[in-house]
């Protein structure tokens, strides 16, 4: 039962699909347009890479 379904479900399938393919489609096109941006807009571009749990009082510090 679980091999066969029915050709309205399949149609469907497909359409979400193309509709997914089509939406990650686009988020690729937007990214790709934003960083270009900053690469022909900037010289350097530097990314730090935070210690997120190192900046965070520990329990005993909180607690006053």
């Amino acid at each position: 039962m679980a091999g066969k379904r029915s050709k309205s479900y399949q149609k469907a399938r497909i359409k979400l699909q193309k509709l997914y393919e089509c939406a990650h489609r686009m988020q690729d096109d937007a990214m790709h347009k934003y960083t270009t941006h900053f690469v022909k807009e900037y010289d350097a571009i530097c990314i730090e890479d935070l210690d997120v749990k190192g900046m965070l009082m520990s329990h005993v510090a909180s607690k006053g």
